[in-house]
């Protein structure tokens, strides 16, 4: 079997600043006119213009831009791209999108503009995740109390079934876009093209130094398969840090005092506590104390979780590397010839990994 995962880029967005660049894209037959936004410069009171084109669902903004170097411009082109989406034909991003995909479609967009140079175009924002299926939970799991480390997962207020964990600067209070998790249920956002149970698992970045820590500094690297294992083990060590609240842990097998702890564990009160101590060891003591007693109980499931996103992960793979054509409805509108191949995983009441073909 190859080892080509099934791994979602969800969107891309570079700044590019180079003049030549910028006047080759912006006089591309193949754009065509957007719209005209008019802003004033809060600090100066000038007034410009951004103004955006489009192909295929693929933006590019030209606006204005302080040239740091002889060979940039007073102008920028802000392109915003989301692979998955263009590879389906901007429908949906519901189905599993492979690396090999992937990589096939960001080099399609490298040639149809004819990117030569790749250090001209940065990726300074990115997004990435899985889709995954857990036994027994669907779009009511997103519905639990859930930290990433000490950040709360707080409800989505453009998204039903979906929440995202951000940092807070403390001094500040304003989010630190340096890393944003979302979770939520992508069989709720797209029923047609995908299980109803299907679940996602998503890690954005607004900041070049996350990019960059991850081996990615422009497009080329996102051609590069090595780049996405780098990318695999990041949401794995991300999903490791995730704390979901089980609202009906089964007591039977703990003593009368276990069973009063996981109680006073099993209440988001307690971890609105935790959270709030000046000693930020603290949650992860408790939280280790608490998987503790989950895991006698017989059923831990947060370790399910960590568990079926790296199965997802690590095992779930596409034989001999074959090419999965993009999703269309069927006749039904349901489900598309490309789900009858593809593998979700699931995890069984028996704790074992079966893959069921569709």
């Amino acid at each position: 079997m190859s080892n080509i995962i099934f791994l979602l880029i969800d969107f891309i967005q570079s700044y590019i600043t180079d003049k030549t660049e910028v006047q080759k894209l912006w006089t591309n037959p193949l754009l065509y006119f957007r719209n005209d936004i008019i802003k004033c410069n809060n600090k100066t009171g000038e007034i410009y213009t951004k103004q955006t084109k489009e192909f295929e669902g693929i933006t590019f903004r030209k606006e204005p831009h302080t040239p740091r170097s002889n060979n940039e411009g007073k102008e920028r082109i802000v392109l915003r791209f989301k692979p998955h989406y263009w590879y389906n034909r901007n429908l949906h991003n519901a189905n599993d999108f492979t690396v090999s995909n992937c990589i096939k479609t960001i080099k399609r967009f490298i040639s149809v503009f004819d990117i030569r140079d790749f250090e001209k175009y940065p990726i300074n924002n990115l997004e990435y995740g899985v889709n995954f299926i857990l036994d027994c939970y669907g779009k009511e799991l997103i519905s639990y109390d859930s930290y990433h480390s000490r950040n709360p997962f707080l409800q989505d207020l453009n998204q039903r079934y979906s929440k995202k964990a951000i940092r807070y600067s403390p001094s500040t209070g304003q989010p630190d876009k340096y890393l944003i998790i979302k979770f939520y249920s992508k069989g709720f956002q797209f029923p047609q093209f995908c299980p109803n149970e299907t679940l996602r698992f998503e890690v954005s970045t607004k900041k070049s130094k996350k990019v960059n820590s991850l081996g990615i500094y422009s497009i080329g690297d996102l051609i590069n398969h090595k780049i996405y294992n780098n990318l695999k083990n990041d949401i794995k060590k991300i999903a490791n840090n995730v704390l979901i609240i089980d609202l009906k842990p089964n007591l039977n097998l703990l003593s009368i005092r276990e069973q009063n702890q996981l109680k006073k564990y099993s209440n988001n009160s307690f971890w609105y506590e935790v959270i709030n101590q000046k000693r930020s060891h603290s949650f992860n003591e408790k939280k280790k104390l608490y998987f503790k007693y989950l895991d006698k109980t017989g059923h831990n499931l947060n370790s399910k979780f960590y568990q079926v996103i790296s199965q997802k992960l690590n095992f779930l793979f596409i034989e001999n590397g074959n090419y999965s054509p993009p999703l269309d409805r069927n006749e039904n509108g349901n489900y598309s010839p490309l789900d009858k191949r593809e593998l979700l995983t699931i995890l069984t009441k028996k704790n074992q990994r079966e893959y069921l073909t569709y």
